[in-house]
């Protein structure tokens, strides 16, 4: 994840961005994903499943299944 800031923050001063900054940027996501799970498996989640608790809050009761299926 510190490869990918440093990556970002060099881009955003104005610096070409390196070839493999796709594959960084996914190893940083995996590497998220995999953290949360862990921080989430006491409460008896995944990232999956805080994904959509977290819509569900963030957008309201009553939403339907195919609504929140295209915003997960």
């Amino acid at each position: 994840m510190i490869r990918y800031l440093i990556v970002l923050g060099a881009f955003m001063a104005g610096a070409r961005v390196p070839e493999n900054f796709g594959a960084l940027l996914c190893e940083t996501a995996r590497a998220w994903r995999q953290r949360l799970d862990q921080r989430l498996k006491p409460l008896g989640l995944s990232q999956a499943r805080w994904l959509v608790l977290l819509k569900l809050a963030r957008d309201g009761d009553g939403m339907v299944q195919k609504k929140l299926a295209g915003r997960v």
